[in-house]
């Protein structure tokens, strides 16, 4: 990370420490347990952890699995997000390839969903 090969991805549940100068981007936590809630989320989003310019992007609130829903969810955070000076992603659902997906609304598009073939779960371990 620190040589810039590589960033970290974050949420509010994990507390990871970056390494100095190393790049990060900000997921909400929605998927699996971490999710804080939008008042604790937006405040944790707020603070400047490693620096500017370290932020890569942070992932707007979104309800895994669901298009319809995460659109609903995401929009009114897109523009909140932008305020921040932090790039917006748009967390892309199973179904959101059906014109469910806000182009121009957003920086990155961060694919989610679920997995052909496996149920749609939370991760229990991580590699």
């Amino acid at each position: 990370m620190q040589a810039g090969l590589l960033a970290c991805m974050t949420t509010p549940a994990q507390g990871n420490v970056i390494p100095p100068g190393a790049l990060y981007a900000c997921d909400n936590g929605k998927f699996g347990k971490g999710w804080p809630g939008e008042q604790a989320w937006f405040a944790w989003l707020t603070v400047d952890r490693y620096g500017p310019g370290s932020c890569l992007w942070a992932v707007a609130p979104d309800v895994p699995m669901d298009a319809v829903a995460t659109l609903a969810e995401s929009v009114p955070w897109l523009a909140r997000i932008r305020t921040l000076g932090i790039p917006v992603a748009f967390a892309a659902q199973d179904g959101s390839e059906h014109g469910l997906i806000p182009w121009g609304s957003f920086d990155v598009l961060f694919l989610a969903g679920s997995r052909p073939g496996r149920p749609a779960r939370p991760p229990t371990a991580s590699l």
